[in-house]
């Protein structure tokens, strides 16, 4: 799984999740996934590449969140991060990223993958 660290003058700063945001008026959820990935680390995603695994409307920040999952792999070195994005980026198996959960150093939205994998 690819995970980036976040910049750290964003809220919750210097912790790990995957990319993501939000999407424009008019943009669907896929295309939204897709335009964030190219703007934080430069790569191009394939759409038929994609599978949504979670989508719910969050009340308490009344909006819908959508995740997607890519199967598609690049090299590191190809990545060019936003610099007030992305601080770093990595490569995790199901084993680290369950560590880095347990050490508090993942986004807390991210509880969602202990169950996913």
């Amino acid at each position: 799984m690819l995970l980036t660290k976040r910049h750290p003058d964003k809220t919750y700063p210097n912790l790990w999740e995957c990319p993501g945001g939000s999407i424009l008026a008019g943009e669907s959820s896929l295309g939204g996934a897709i335009r964030e990935v190219k703007e934080e680390i430069g790569i191009n995603l394939f759409k038929f590449n994609g599978k949504m695994i979670k989508s719910e409307r969050r009340d308490a920040y009344n909006d819908f969140y959508d995740v997607w999952l890519f199967d598609q792999s690049f090299e590191i070195t190809e990545t060019v991060l936003q610099e007030d994005e992305v601080s770093d980026i990595t490569w995790v198996t199901k084993f680290e990223l369950a560590n880095m959960y347990d050490s508090k150093n993942i986004v807390p939205t991210l509880d969602y993958l202990r169950f996913v994998f």
